[in-house]
């Protein structure tokens, strides 16, 4: 018996060790800023923009960089369990590019050359970030929730080029450069949702401990295309820092 109690006073002990472990820095509840450096990657099948001219056969991905800022609120709701809030503005541009094989005129002769299609896309949204997150260890954190933007710039440049290593013109334009057009990105949608996932690792700055610093990798996952007609949807991961107080 006394064994038993031992053992069940020994376990008592240890949780409520690790509880402290857990609580000896907390935060309930915080405010902050956080600035991140984006890679944005688009996914895409479609070949040309809604009424935009393009010989494109398919535009598949494209890559791009941006940044995001956001102000952020968080409430520590157990030593294990946590809520927070982020509004975010974040920049999710990216150029998407395809070659495509044509007959061109090199010096009056037909002669098969790679084609460039290129559609430059700038966006930029601000949104909602609700998440829910959880310690599996102490100051280590994973998040989960989503983004609900909405998008404040949807821009295009679209054009057709040789590329530099091939010499050359189209035979119908006599330069090297055709189909160019820009503009708004025909009937883009004004709302994105992304599922998120992120880790983040808080440290402690100061001497009274109200203060921390927490470096961050967050996932982003698009929900919804860029233009409701076509696939098209912008993932992203993001590095960054965040500077938080405790209220």
């Amino acid at each position: 018996m006394n064994l038993r109690f031992s053992l069940l006073a020994l376990c008592v002990l240890a949780f409520t060790a690790q509880a402290q472990l857990q609580t000896s820095d907390p935060y309930p509840e915080r405010v902050g800023i956080a600035t991140d450096f984006n890679l944005n990657m688009h996914s895409a099948d479609f070949g040309k923009l809604p009424g935009v001219p393009s010989c494109c056969p398919s535009f598949e991905e494209g890559d791009g960089t941006g940044f995001s800022f956001a102000i952020l609120y968080e409430n520590q709701l157990s030593t294990m369990l946590g809520a927070g809030l982020r509004l975010a503005y974040a920049t999710q541009s990216a150029m998407l590019e395809t070659i495509e094989t044509q007959v061109i005129s090199n010096d009056g002769d037909p002669e098969e050359r790679g084609i460039e299609h290129t559609l430059d896309a700038k966006i930029s949204t601000i949104g909602i970030e609700p998440v829910a997150y959880i310690y599996p260890a102490r100051r280590f954190k994973i998040n989960l929730g989503l983004r609900i933007g909405y998008i404040l710039q949807a821009e295009y440049e679209q054009y057709e080029r040789l590329p530099e290593a091939y010499p050359g013109t189209f035979t119908d334009t006599g330069t090297r450069e055709r189909n160019h057009t820009s503009g708004d990105i025909p009937e883009a949608q004004s709302i994105e949702v992304a599922a998120l996932a992120g880790l983040i690792y808080e440290v402690p700055i100061g001497d009274g401990g109200d203060w921390s610093l927490a470096p961050e990798v967050f996932y982003y996952y698009g929900l919804t295309d860029v233009v409701e007609s076509i696939t098209w949807t912008m993932n992203s991961v993001r590095f960054g820092l965040a500077l938080k107080k405790r209220l």
